[in-house]
């Protein structure tokens, strides 16, 4: 069920996503719900984050989209037509991207190939 958010009352939301247990707005990327997994994006893994944070790291970086997964989240940072690049912030990130490269699934592809992220 929708609620009121009174931490987020006179910020202007551009998108929200709801992943299992955790929620992201978009103005700056805040985060709150579950956190087991770090994905509030608070640098640890204390739970649960009960009131939306801005998410650490992305300061000055222009969010285009946000998605919010099981246990994951993702800022989405630009939507390029021919940038390779992924903005890697640890080498579990490098293993994720090494695999996404090594699957031949075109929609995969399409997401490595067409924008740029943060994970």
């Amino acid at each position: 069920i929708p609620r009121f958010i009174e931490d987020l009352g006179i910020t202007k939301i551009i998108d929200i996503s709801c992943g299992d247990s955790h929620c992201l707005a978009l103005s700056h990327v805040y985060a709150w719900g579950n956190n087991t997994m770090g994905q509030c994006g608070q640098g640890h893994t204390s739970t649960p984050i009960t009131k939306p944070r801005k998410v650490l790291g992305l300061e000055g970086i222009s969010i285009q989209q946000i998605t919010a997964g099981t246990s994951h989240s993702l800022a989405w940072t630009a939507t390029l037509k021919r940038s390779t690049k992924l903005l890697k912030k640890s080498s579990h990130d490098k293993q994720i991207i090494k695999k996404l490269h090594s699957k031949n699934n075109s929609n995969t592809k399409f997401v490595v190939e067409a924008y740029s992220i943060w994970c």
